[in-house]
């Protein structure tokens, strides 16, 4: 869970609460370094997040502990999203990375779509959907 301002805190809370759920209910809590606008992603035990000075982070989603860090580049206003052993970012200012999931930070793409991109991408069977500012874009394998 992030909770929407500038490198607020996030937080795993334990499922099958009831009611006014407290602190026990926080499996951990990490108080700085969850992205502004957009949703953080879990993918296979880890989750990717981005924020608006290109700095993506990866952490251990059972303790919260960080896994790496890097400034790759870009203002991510859109959120993550995870498929096929990647993840897939989209920034403000058109230019796409791919990485690839895991414990090490590895870029496999880099692509510039020269469009404007806050909306968060959908991924349906095997095309993944972003819509820029001006166009839906359907990306599919050959």
């Amino acid at each position: 869970m992030s909770r929407g301002w500038r490198s607020g805190p996030y937080l795993a809370i334990q499922t099958g609460g009831r009611g006014n759920i407290g602190d026990s209910q926080i499996l951990w809590q990490v108080d700085t370094g969850a992205p502004y606008v957009s949703s953080i992603v879990q993918y296979d035990g880890l989750i990717y997040m981005a924020n608006g000075r290109g700095i993506v982070t990866c952490v251990d989603a059972k303790t919260g502990e960080r896994v790496w860090q890097e400034r790759l580049g870009g203002i991510y206003s859109a959120s993550l999203v995870a498929a096929d052993g990647k993840i897939y970012l989209f920034s403000e200012t058109g230019e796409t990375l791919v990485l690839r999931a895991g414990r090490k930070p590895e870029v496999i793409a880099k692509n510039q779509l020269y469009e404007h991109f806050v909306a968060s991408p959908a991924i349906a069977e095997s095309h993944l959907y972003v819509r820029s500012a001006g166009h839906l874009i359907a990306i599919a394998p050959n």
